[in-house]
């Protein structure tokens, strides 16, 4: 080895900490960008997942144009602060896009959280099986604070003029009882896609997210899902909006 080679590699081996600094700080702003990226901001484009028509069933109250290719599918928890809060946001909904979109609603009521939730579920549901479906359920959101015990279902079922016994009957009834287990049963069957924070969700998955949850197909195709609230003048009517010109 001449002795350039030699001085070369000995001013190399003087300045390799810094180069070995320097490389970790480029891996290391590497990696944070990486971090932001995947959880930051971006939403991931709603694409996939599928909702099977048969999963509506005869017996879910719908409202709408249920012959639109739009229909917006409501999974409700009637002892759930928050789906007391949407509630107004959904009846603007309803009245201003009644002609143009379907509205279905399901039950999903998450007894962990809410011990009157499926008490509830049933007594709405029994309340459609007399035509008061919207006007019961509006109803129990309105004495959701007071406690959503059998008096307190009776007494909205007389303020709606509702036959007693044939509404305690059908709340009491095997019937009804399937059909929230069917709602449940049928809404983990739904392949959401990866919603707008990147989370990927699993079949079977939607208890763990919470309620309200609004999934709107169009063609039989999901084309945008969320959990939550959201303002009738804003996100809800602007995501309804986007779908129908899809």
């Amino acid at each position: 080895m001449n002795k350039y080679e030699d001085n070369f590699w000995l001013v190399l081996w003087q300045y390799l900490p810094s180069i070995t600094k320097a490389l970790s700080v480029v891996v290391l702003i590497g990696s944070v960008f990486s971090l932001f990226s995947a959880f930051g901001g971006k939403s991931t484009p709603i694409d996939g997942g599928t909702f099977d028509i048969s999963l509506q069933k005869k017996y879910n109250a719908t409202l709408g144009n249920m012959k639109s290719s739009l229909v917006l599918v409501y999974l409700v928890d009637y002892q759930c602060p928050a789906c007391k809060g949407n509630n107004p946001s959904m009846q603007t909904v309803k009245k201003e896009y009644g002609d143009k979109v379907g509205f279905v609603y399901k039950h999903f009521p998450l007894e962990s959280l809410h011990p009157y939730a499926r008490n509830a579920a049933k007594s709405v549901q029994a309340a459609g099986k007399q035509g008061k479906f919207f006007e019961f359920g509006d109803k129990v959101f309105d004495n959701q604070e007071k406690g959503l015990s059998n008096s307190t279902m009776e007494n909205i079922a007389k303020e709606l003029n509702l036959d007693i016994n044939k509404f305690n009957d059908d709340r009491n009834s095997t019937e009804i009882s399937k059909q929230i287990e069917a709602d449940q049963d049928d809404l983990k069957q739904i392949e959401l896609p990866a919603n707008v924070k990147g989370d990927s969700k699993a079949s079977g998955s939607l208890e763990k997210i919470g309620t309200p949850i609004s999934i709107l197909y169009k063609d039989n195709k999901i084309t945008d899902w969320w959990t939550g609230g959201l303002g009738a003048d804003t996100e809800l009517k602007k995501k309804i909006d986007n779908a129908l010109q899809k």
